[in-house]
């Protein structure tokens, strides 16, 4: 079988195009360092997600028909090995140590502000489906409850303070908030109302099961805690030895691609089984710091790989699927409505509630923070991308690439409006 030389051409193209994206990216980087950029369009374009997932578009654009399908299965494997560990960082934000420094008011408003969310798009929706406009793959209740994690998700608080290391502050200290996981907890629900999977045991004991089966959503959210559990145990386990923060973050690693893998294979939601094994490890572990260190390294990982990969997802698939309009102008309502009213709205009534605690909060998670689409947005993308027909589901990743996109520019205009303190000092 000779390679056509039109596929040849179109994927020398494509990746020509990446490694001109990659050039340019560094060019206008060093002039950024250098001072000489200060357009906060360009500033929100260099952002390590928009590149990644640019370069991962045009990959897949690019690809021959032939070699799409075969890739996709393992891109969605990198995906759910990937949204594993994203879940695995957001329960290690639940840190009991750091959680009894704060008062509880805090994490009540992060609770009635998804609450609020929930309740305003299961009420949209039901009102719009009246008219009627969709149809049951729109409307059902993994899309609404996915889209509903899309309005609350949030980055785990501990990643943000890893990155921005703000003065006077402790490293390795921050600020609870429930955001993330209340968003992992909504897409596990939303997923465990999804049709069941059946994995089969291969082993020959005729009074043991052949076939694995997870029914249901209680049973979805009671197996995917078991499993957490034991991934995070095995996770102390294998943290307790002496290694170097380099060696852990491959033991750790592992244990959440074996972790992920299975979740995925009996259709349980990796972003739970992480989120769970994350919180039992750093509250029983006795290497906190070595194992925020391995976070860090391991966030640096995601920032490249899952918006690739989502990305890659999208450009093979537009050519032959196309989007559906109707889910993307749902997805870009929730991402670029929703989402700022719910972040922004609930910042500013905790602060108007609780003025104390408020202002503390407000100078930790400034707007731009708020606002901001993360790896958690993405992986919701990937698995709206798997459980709605092709079409549905790219357009759900269009409208959070766009939307990461957008809200990321509004982020580079506040941060380059708000006044600098320490040149009003000089």
């Amino acid at each position: 079988m000779t390679a056509d030389p039109t596929e040849v051409g179109v994927l020398g193209l494509g990746i020509g195009g990446v490694l001109a994206l990659y050039g340019l990216r560094r060019v206008l980087l060093a002039s950024r360092q250098a001072e000489q950029i200060h357009s906060w369009v360009l500033i929100s374009l260099l952002d390590v997600r928009n590149t990644c997932g640019l370069a991962g578009i045009l990959l897949g654009l690019s690809l021959p028909p032939a070699l799409r399908g075969d890739l996709e299965e393992v891109m969605l494997v990198a995906v759910s090995l990937l949204a594993g560990w994203v879940g695995f960082a957001s329960g290690c934000a639940m840190d009991l140590r750091v959680l009894r420094r704060h008062p509880p008011t805090v994490l009540l408003m992060d609770v009635a502000q998804a609450g609020g969310v929930v309740a305003v798009i299961l009420l949209a929706a039901y009102a719009v489906a009246q008219i009627p406009l969709g149809g049951p793959n729109l409307w059902n209740g993994t899309t609404l409850f996915m889209a509903c994690a899309l309005a609350v998700a949030a980055a785990p608080p501990l990643l943000g303070s890893l990155v921005r290391e703000p003065k006077g502050g402790k490293r390795g200290f921050w600020k609870p908030s429930l955001a993330a996981l209340l968003a992992i907890v909504l897409v596990a629900v939303g997923s465990g109302q999804l049709p069941a999977k059946t994995l089969a045991l291969g082993h020959r004991l005729e009074s043991l099961p052949q076939v694995l089966t997870v029914d249901g959503l209680g049973d979805h959210l009671i197996m995917g805690v078991g499993l957490g559990v034991l991934v995070g145990l095995l996770s102390d386990l294998v943290s307790k030895e002496d290694y170097a923060p380099t060696g852990l973050l491959y033991l750790l690693g592992g244990t959440m691609l074996v972790g992920s893998g299975f979740a995925s294979s009996v259709g349980l939601e990796p972003l739970l089984v992480g989120a769970v094994a994350g919180i039992w490890l750093i509250n029983a572990t006795l290497r906190r710091l070595d194992i925020l260190h391995v976070l860090d390294r391991g966030h640096t990982l995601t920032q490249f790989a899952l918006p690739f990969a989502v990305g890659w997802l999208l450009g093979a698939g537009l050519p032959a699927h196309g989007v559906d309009v109707e889910v993307l102008v749902f997805i870009l309502v929730v991402v670029l409505a929703f989402r700022p009213l719910a972040r922004l709205g609930g910042a500013k009534l905790l602060v108007r509630v609780f003025k104390v605690q408020g202002r503390s909060r407000e100078r930790q998670e400034k707007a731009e923070d708020l606002l901001a689409l993360d790896d958690i947005a993405l992986v919701i993308a990937a698995a709206l991308y798997t459980c709605l027909p092709r079409a549905a589901g790219l357009a759900a990743v269009v409208g959070v690439m766009v939307g990461q996109v957008i809200l990321g520019m509004a982020s580079s205009w506040l941060e380059v409006r708000r006044p600098n303190p320490s040149a009003k000092s000089k």
